[in-house]
């Protein structure tokens, strides 16, 4: 994902510059974002104070922590691979010893 050219501070303070009266057309101008970006952050962050913000932050790590945790697909299938080389090194060593017919 793009990251953002604001950060969540800036983003707040745009969104405060609006709610204390400023006309949404000319704060829009002045930081050059569009409306329709300006209505996706109030979406986002209304209603929203600092503290919160880092609150969602310790949140979103904690459950990218759980789906890319020591049980991803990746490590699955790494361990399958090598589990697989080990049971086919075990069977040619069997079959080594064995005399042919």
């Amino acid at each position: 994902m793009r990251k953002s050219r604001f950060t969540e501070a800036q983003i707040m303070g745009i969104l405060r510059q609006v709610e204390g009266g400023l006309a949404l057309a000319d704060v829009c101008r002045e930081h050059a974002v569009s409306s329709a970006t300006f209505y996706k952050w109030r979406s986002k962050y209304g209603g929203v104070d600092k503290s919160m913000i880092t609150d969602m932050r310790v949140i979103a790590s904690e459950i990218s922590h759980v789906w890319t945790g020591p049980y991803d697909l990746g490590n699955q299938k790494l361990l399958l691979i090598k589990s697989t080389i080990r049971e086919i090194e075990n069977v040619e060593s069997l079959l080594r010893g064995l005399p042919l017919c």
